[in-house]
């Protein structure tokens, strides 16, 4: 005896954020005439990379993560006041921001004071971890 066909959920696709979005459909698997068509080299410089934000959704700036040490008593001490002044609208509303805003007035510093105020030169190539 013929074991029986499965059957297609109508819910397939749907997100369980938006339940009345309309699912989007599977794509379709690509034939062997079908991957010759296109730039290959583009598929091949984002295989096995993470992609960062859609367009048109966050503030559309270049943004990298970076891993940081950073000594607890100032971590505590700036996520408290990003906590404190969140209902501020002048101040960061999040820890990211504070640490954009604090790097970027701290590197103005440091062109004024060692630099002339011009920016500095573009390093070759990567910092040397730990200390020197």
């Amino acid at each position: 005896m013929a074991r029986p066909q499965r059957l297609k959920s109508s819910l397939s696709g749907a997100s369980p954020v938006d339940p009345l979005a309309t699912p989007t459909p599977e794509p379709a698997a690509q034939t062997p005439a079908a991957e010759g068509q296109g730039s290959g080299a583009e598929s091949d410089k984002t295989a096995g990379k993470k992609i960062g934000r859609p367009v048109g959704t966050g503030r559309n700036i270049d943004t990298k993560t970076r891993s940081v040490t950073i000594t607890l008593s100032i971590l505590e001490e700036s996520l408290n006041a990003v906590a404190f002044l969140k209902d501020n609208p002048n101040a960061p509303r999040t820890f990211t921001q504070l640490l954009d805003q604090a790097l970027f007035e701290k590197n103005a510093q440091l062109r004024e004071q060692y630099n002339n105020g011009e920016p500095f030169p573009q390093r070759e190539g990567k910092l040397r971890p730990g200390p020197r």
